[in-house]
């Protein structure tokens, strides 16, 4: 890989624990950054309609598929359409 584009999206004051790439019309991306939201999960959204090249690297981090959600934890972990529990359980946090 290249560049963490996550990186290069990010404020310039704390750092996001992931990075969300996703769109406004899928509804399972929106959902999970819902979710990151009402657990107070600080994460980037990265709107990949909105930038080629954060569309790029989310391609690249998916063998070249354009599959939204992505989520790149601020370990470098991936997850590709993942669930809310499989995100919850990465965060160590308890739902349900």
């Amino acid at each position: 890989m290249t560049t963490d584009l996550g990186r290069l999206y990010r404020d310039h004051g704390q750092a996001a624990r992931l990075t969300l790439y996703g769109t406004d019309w899928c509804l399972p991306a929106v959902r999970l950054a819902d979710f990151l939201r009402l657990h107070a999960i600080d994460f980037d959204w990265i709107d990949v309609d909105e930038s080629s090249q954060a569309d790029t690297y989310m391609r690249q981090l998916n063998q070249g598929n354009r599959t939204v959600p992505t989520v790149v934890f601020d370990d470098g972990t991936v997850m590709t359409d993942p669930s809310q529990e499989s995100v919850a359980a990465k965060l160590g946090l308890e739902i349900g």
